[in-house]
């Protein structure tokens, strides 16, 4: 009894993993500080695809960033009686180092279903090296020799259920269409990834890839609070194999839950990458926001950190940039006043992108209007764009704020071009999230300016 009362307590705790949280990152140790970034790079694009895998705004923030870094997102969802899989593939370049990257999200716990399958934590056998032997092998019983590899009976039906989910005009199995992609493509390799039960998942499927015969140097797997799989002969078999970076936030309870109830019988495999909550915050711990907040606080930690010949956005910069950006004007809660770097970095680098590099930044404190034109004017760009971010502590809410995100665009005589003002709160989001949400929503755009230059010229 004690078990299952425990077993409810991960399905409720994953449940309920979106209450908003504040984090922050500590830099994880590399042999070199290209592998360094690198891997933030991609710890940092996962989080915020684990996230996309999540319905609601947050879901929303999440699919405008990845768009903003010129990522296709296609989703999938999947009802059996087994599970209520949902699972995205997500592709494009990597802005670090160029290459084409494939990502393939899963989601974690949403809904009842999810959390049945998070209960199902009698372990089954695991192994095969073709889709029919998948579920001949794990209907065939509990094992009682140490040899075998077993895993977790919901998180296995989860993979079996995206493994086997038919894809493209001929319907074949996704598992199968991503290994037969990556075996006559041996220069191509996927990140899978996911949240919670969607990181479980992401590790058996990285598994199931291995048996069907793609080379394990083609997989990379990086998961946010994930729990522990199978026993100690899956991890020693496949620990040697996988590429795991297995990202926890300190004090997450989920990560090590299956390991307190079953006494030992699950183990943990992979790299571990420690992070840290922001102290600022008292929510909880084990929140996919947290994650993709702290993600994107160490990268930018690490982005700053190495030469400037390492830190670059691949195709970035423009040769004739025609707006010109004011310092950016905050007025923040006390409490998130840390926050202001992070958020100042992070739309300068949305704007670069969104104004394909034709856009230049102005450093100081906020001047006046007059004074940032006269510049602008005489550097001779077309355009001033001035944001002004606030964040207030809403009342009887600790640590849940209101930010509200305006941006106005001047020609060089000071007269207003566009304008564009959005009001959100943190119950879903972090604050640096809440700013990125807002951005999103802003209409200004280099198509949009340069439109407008062809009616008055």
């Amino acid at each position: 009894m004690i078990r299952y009362l425990l077993a409810f307590f991960i399905g409720f705790i994953c449940f309920f993993q979106a209450v908003p949280i504040t984090a922050y990152a500590q830099q994880p140790s590399g042999p070199h500080i290209g592998s360094k970034l690198d891997k933030a790079y991609k710890q940092y694009i996962c989080a915020w695809a684990s996230l996309a895998a999540y319905d609601g705004r947050v879901q929303e923030l999440a699919r405008s960033e990845l768009s903003q870094h010129g990522w296709n997102v296609i989703g999938f969802h999947r009802n059996t009686d087994k599970a209520d899989a949902k699972f995205y593939l997500i592709g494009g370049t990597s802005a670090q180092t160029g290459d084409k990257m494939q990502i393939l999200a899963i989601a974690g716990t949403e809904n009842d279903k999810d959390v049945a399958s998070d209960i199902k934590f009698r372990k089954v056998p695991f192994g095969g090296t073709a889709l029919a032997a998948f579920n001949t092998i794990t209907d065939s019983g509990h094992s009682t020799t140490s040899q075998v590899p077993m895993v977790h009976q919901g998180f296995n039906e989860y993979m079996n259920t995206v493994f086997s989910t038919p894809v493209g005009k001929e319907g074949n199995p996704l598992g199968e269409s991503l290994a037969d992609g990556l075996k006559n493509n041996p220069k191509e390799h996927i990140l899978l990834t996911g949240h919670s039960l969607g990181g479980a998942v992401a590790t058996l499927m990285a598994a199931r890839l291995i048996d069907i015969g793609v080379p394990a140097g083609q997989i990379e797997v990086i998961t946010f609070g994930a729990p522990a799989v199978g026993n100690q002969a899956f991890s020693d078999i496949y620990g040697k194999e996988l590429l795991l970076d297995r990202v926890v936030i300190k004090n997450d309870p989920v990560k090590g839950v299956l390991q307190t109830i079953t006494s030992g019988e699950y183990k943990q495999l992979g790299e571990k990458t420690e992070w840290y909550r922001n102290p600022n915050s008292d929510r909880f711990f084990h929140a996919v926001a947290l994650y993709a907040d702290a993600a994107l606080r160490n990268y930018y930690d690490i982005k700053n950190s190495v030469p400037a010949e390492v830190n670059k956005i691949v195709g970035s910069i423009a040769d004739s940039p025609v707006v010109y950006a004011g310092p950016i004007s905050f007025q923040l809660d006390e409490c998130i006043q840390n926050d202001e770097r992070y958020i100042r970095q992070v739309v300068q680098d949305e704007l670069r992108r969104k104004f394909s590099g034709h856009i230049i930044f102005s450093s100081g404190k906020a001047r006046s209007l007059e004074t940032v034109c006269t510049e602008a004017a005489v550097a001779g760009y077309s355009y001033i764009l001035l944001d002004f971010i606030k964040g207030v502590r809403m009342k009887n809410t600790p640590y849940r704020f209101k930010l509200s995100f305006l941006e106005e665009v001047f020609d060089t005589a000071g007269n207003l071009v566009t304008t564009s003002e959005s009001i959100t709160d943190t119950a879903e989001m972090t604050p640096i999230e809440a700013v990125l949400y807002l951005q999103a929503k802003a209409q200004v755009s280099l198509p949009m300016l340069s439109h407008r230059e062809k009616k008055t010229a």
